[in-house]
């Protein structure tokens, strides 16, 4: 199966993105452990601890890299967005403060069409195989094939801090895209709405 296939030829939803970026924190943390006799452990059970009582990093807001730019795009990191911050903010980043999650889709060819890695027979037991032009196929075919999106989450559930990192995170659009290329504003809790009751207790 292809990487297209298996996310169903769509980003994944960004509660996946979410789980993600947790467990890639749980591995960190117990390979620092291994490695160097840190306390990464104890900050794996720290993220599991949050993750079995619902204090999970918040989702603040994404964006799809623009198809011109994709031959030339590096995964971006939480340092990248926390440089794009602006002065005055009221709210220090630091990257710690913010998990990246870089989504690529595509059909394990980069952006070329699969199709044109086919050979296509006439009959059955012909040995001479042949290629198909795409646009004797359909004029309705993608011109692109591959897709990139950038999801950023908040570690904090401070409403301040994930306001904050969504300013600078469309500070990093403008700065290296031109353009605020958000799919969605970063929804504001109301004053006074409290959280959902934890799940579980220490």
């Amino acid at each position: 199966a292809t990487t297209a296939d298996a996310a169903g030829s769509a980003p994944p939803h960004f509660s996946q993105s979410m789980a993600q970026v947790h467990a890639d924190d749980i591995l960190a943390n117990a390979r620092c452990r291994l490695e160097d006799g840190g306390n990464g452990l104890e900050a794996s059970q720290a993220i599991l601890h949050r993750l079995r009582t619902r204090s999970i990093y918040k989702y603040v807001n994404e964006f799809v890299v623009p198809e011109e730019m994709l031959p030339h795009w590096k995964p971006v990191k939480a340092s990248d967005v926390t440089e794009c911050q602006s002065m005055g903010d009221g709210v220090h980043l630091t990257p710690d403060m913010i998990r990246v999650h870089n989504v690529k889709i595509d059909y394990t060819k980069k952006n070329r069409d699969p199709v044109t890695m086919v050979s296509f027979f006439t009959n059955f037991d012909d040995d001479m195989s042949y290629k198909i032009d795409a646009d004797k196929v359909s004029s309705m075919l993608p011109r692109c094939f591959e897709e990139r999106r950038v999801r950023v989450f908040s570690t904090s559930a401070d409403q301040k801090v994930i306001e904050a990192v969504d300013r600078a995170f469309t500070s990093y659009q403008r700065r290296h895209i031109g353009r605020e290329a958000t799919i969605h504003s970063t929804p504001t809790r109301p004053a006074g709405a409290k959280r959902p009751r934890e799940l579980y207790e220490d």
